[in-house]
């Protein structure tokens, strides 16, 4: 048995859910629309989502330092992608390499490169597999070309700005504008988070319902 929800839904569910796990302003919409990305493409975002809600976290990114060879690296704890995933893409945009030790959730990094890319300026996500070196390209129409179905749950992880020498083959993964299909049991998880966000029903909450105008006016 499967849910077909809307994309819109996928989103706005996402968000409220990343703000009852208490992500602040910002990483929470990365995270929903890292999330609808993902399941656009026929990957099982709302999964992942699932699992670093369950999951301790903390908020702060991690600390920064600088290698040997001018790679920047992301230091992490129990940060999760979801907050890993939105830092890792600033730094890269400003045209730096980021290694990232222990990522959590290495397709939440992968789709937020892709949403942020551009045609001017696309990105790299690499990482070390059972094939060995692995990259997934991240062009400026929003897709991702590359091995995104076989992404490890846990790797170190490098986003970098894309040269030349970027491999330019592989499937290439597009959202598509269709509904998605989610599991029942993984959404209850979802909307369990999202349910954090509304305000207890009480005769203070009900009197403040509605609107705040006179419709007669």
């Amino acid at each position: 048995m499967t849910l077909r929800l809307s994309q819109a839904e996928v989103l706005q569910t996402g968000l409220k859910a990343a703000r009852g796990a208490g992500l602040p302003h910002g990483l929470d919409l990365d995270a929903a629309a890292n999330v609808t990305w993902l399941a656009a493409c026929g990957i099982d975002g709302v999964s992942l989502l699932a699992g670093e809600l369950v999951e301790e976290f903390r908020t702060a990114p991690g600390r920064l330092s600088e290698l040997e060879n001018g790679v920047l690296q992301l230091r992490t704890g129990w940060q999760s992608g979801l907050v890993l995933a939105p830092a890792a893409v600033d730094l890269a945009l400003l045209g730096r390499s980021v290694q990232v030790p222990g990522c959590r959730a290495v397709a939440l990094v992968v789709a937020e490169a892709a949403r942020r890319a551009s045609a001017g300026l696309m990105l790299a996500v690499r990482w070390s597999g059972e094939c060995g070196a692995e990259e997934i390209i991240c062009e400026g129409d929003g897709s991702a070309l590359g091995p995104l179905d076989r992404l490890p749950a846990i790797a170190t992880v490098i986003v970098a700005p894309s040269g030349k020498d970027g491999c330019r083959t592989g499937p290439r993964f597009s959202p598509s504008s269709g509904s998605l299909t989610v599991d029942p049991a993984i959404w209850a998880v979802i909307a369990e988070a999202a349910a954090r966000t509304l305000v207890e029903s009480s005769p203070r909450s009900r009197s403040g319902a509605g609107a705040e105008v006179d419709d007669s006016e």
